[in-house]
């Protein structure tokens, strides 16, 4: 599980971010570099920015640079890959369950009447 950390000015406030990662280490990377220039760029715009952006620039900087174990799954990597079988077992049910609906609306199919 990799992280980046995000912000960005609008010249009154600042909005920041952190964003998890389920990616190889070259994607991360990448990820955490385009993280550096959006926050470089447009993080100190505002006053608040000012304080929260080299905050952010340096967690991703510590982060890029103390990538997770690659042998031992971390607590997040557990969680998210938990959270996201659950969504899929909860859509997979209720696809299930609609097309279980629907086939109980449809007028069973009568048999020829014969005089």
């Amino acid at each position: 599980m990799h992280v980046a950390h995000w912000a960005m000015s609008y010249f009154i406030g600042c909005k920041y971010w952190t964003k998890e990662y389920i990616c190889c280490h070259s994607c991360a990377i990448q990820r955490q570099i385009g993280s550096l220039l959006v926050t470089g760029g447009f993080g100190l715009m505002s006053i608040p920015g000012i304080v929260i952006a080299p905050c952010q620039f340096v967690m991703t900087t510590v982060r890029a640079l103390n990538p997770p174990d690659r042998a031992v799954p971390s607590e997040r990597m557990e969680k998210a890959i938990r959270m996201e079988m659950a969504m899929v077992r909860r859509s997979e049910w209720a696809k299930a369950r609609s097309n279980a609906l629907l086939a109980a609306r449809q007028p069973e199919a009568s048999s020829p009447k014969t005089l």
